[in-house]
């Protein structure tokens, strides 16, 4: 697949995740989406790959506490970053680490089924996230 189909392909993919984002109640910096869970921040790269001639969406999803930017940012002198808009958090230069809790590959055999994928895996990781969450909390 060519370069340009490529980077069209992935315009396309950021395009309906930023739709169903808002749907989803999350919202999306570049092709990161995320959204607060209770106390616990989701984020999820989204990203496309070609792999032996099939197209593939990855989402790859991380959580960490809220507060823990915050923590963060007071102990390198940066408090003012937890006054900046929560996107910051998601795709900051300095924040803190979060856990790997999943990559989940679609695949896409054929290019009418993008929308329906793109969907798909935005709900997944708001209801993965929540069970991941409601685990870290009862424990």
């Amino acid at each position: 697949m060519s370069k340009n189909r490529r980077v069209e392909y992935q315009k396309m993919c950021k395009k309906i995740i930023r739709e169903t984002a808002k749907v989803a109640g999350g919202r999306i910096i570049d092709a990161c989406y995320y959204t607060k869970i209770n106390e616990y921040f989701i984020t999820s790269l989204a990203f496309v790959c070609f792999i032996d001639g099939k197209h593939e969406i990855h989402f790859r999803t991380e959580v960490k506490p809220y507060a823990y930017d915050n923590i963060f940012w007071d102990v390198i002198d940066m408090s003012d970053n937890a006054k900046q808009p929560e996107s910051l958090r998601a795709n900051g230069a300095f924040v803190s680490p979060s856990v790997q809790i999943v990559e989940i590959p679609y695949c896409i055999d054929d290019d009418s089924e993008l929308e329906q994928v793109c969907k798909k895996g935005i709900l997944e990781i708001n209801e993965i996230g929540s069970e991941f969450i409601s685990q870290l909390e009862f424990q």
